[in-house]
């Protein structure tokens, strides 16, 4: 049975730096890391920080795209939409009508029309009774 080599030594970065062949005789290769140079990880925190790009600040609406209406636009239609049971507003109508006049609507905004719309119908009938 011959043995072609056999690692000898493992370097802190897990590389071996030699290999003993069936003589006995060691066969040295070079390895990335040597204690005579820096380690890269350490060597990459020593960066000043004048010289490290500065992320973007995130913006607190950067989700989807642009909306195709305002809100005040939208809440115009919702307020054409037919009312859903009990007289009250019915989020799918108003997201029909919206549709209807080419505009797109998502669901965090169709949330915040329909609630808006329900707060205006609630208040009228509250004026109107007392």
């Amino acid at each position: 049975m011959i043995n072609k080599g056999v690692n000898f030594r493992k370097t802190p970065g897990g590389q071996s730096s030699g290999t003993r062949d069936n003589s006995g005789t060691e066969n040295r290769q070079h390895s990335a890391h040597t204690d005579a140079e820096p380690d890269s990880r350490s060597a990459a925190l020593d960066v000043p920080a004048a010289d490290v790009a500065d992320a973007p600040e995130p913006s607190a609406k950067s989700r989807g795209r642009q909306p195709s209406a305002t809100m005040d636009e939208l809440l115009t239609i919702g307020r054409t939409a037919p009312k859903g049971r009990q007289g009250r507003v019915s989020r799918r109508n108003v997201e029909a009508a919206i549709r209807a006049k080419g505009h797109s609507v998502g669901k965090d905004r169709l949330t915040e029309i329909t609630r808006r719309l329900q707060t205006e119908l609630d208040q009228a009938l509250t004026s109107t009774r007392g």
